[in-house]
């Protein structure tokens, strides 16, 4: 009989201090706040953290498409000195040619090793030369005004025994667009190639 008498003693307490209208509203807020909290906001909120990670990925996407096409517009002005099919034997004989025609004496020649630099490889090569300074001069404002981009990386310069020649050793770089991979085409039934998608 002390439980019922206390258990109903409770809900009278209860009921009394309800029935005051500021506690029944901190009451009603408090039982909304809860409600909205567990059913509402707990179980979106794997899915607004989701949301907004794939947000900030797009973003840093859009960032690096951006970055992209302001290297491309960077590019452009120097796309035209960039030969279409070139590589290491072509720049080899272009360059040999033009010490063929110049009074510039080729003592040794080693291509270098290529370098991956995204969608061009850097190719180059070491020349040994010899020279007077007036020919190296000519030599070196070829290489400087040149249609083709061209770029001395690095020059050493020794005077020979006679004191009015030369002994030039320069590492001289270019820029090769990189070839298409031939895997990806495929020859069709009637015999023309495909690019495979």
């Amino acid at each position: 009989m002390s439980e019922k008498t206390s258990g109903s003693s409770l809900q009278r307490l209860i009921l009394t201090q309800l029935r005051n209208p500021t506690r029944l509203r901190f009451l009603l807020c408090a039982v909304l706040l809860v409600s909205w909290y567990f059913g509402f906001h707990g179980p979106t909120s794997d899915q607004i953290a989701l949301t907004s990670a794939r947000a900030d990925s797009e973003l840093k996407r859009a960032a690096s498409a951006r970055q992209i096409e302001q290297l491309r517009e960077a590019l452009a002005p120097f796309q035209a000195r960039i030969p279409a099919h070139s590589g290491q034997n072509k720049l080899n004989q272009y360059v040999m040619a033009h010490i063929r025609q110049s009074p510039v004496k080729l003592v040794d020649l080693r291509p270098a090793k290529i370098k991956d630099l995204g969608s061009f490889d850097n190719i180059g090569m070491r020349l040994q030369l010899e020279a007077s300074y007036e020919d190296l001069d000519e030599f070196l404002v070829w290489v400087e005004n040149d249609h083709q981009l061209l770029r001395i990386d690095s020059l050493k310069v020794d005077p020979l025994k006679d004191g009015r020649r030369l002994n030039v050793q320069l590492d001289l770089l270019s820029l090769a667009e990189k070839e298409k991979n031939a895997s990806t085409e495929t020859p069709s039934k009637d015999g023309k190639t495909e690019a495979k998608r």
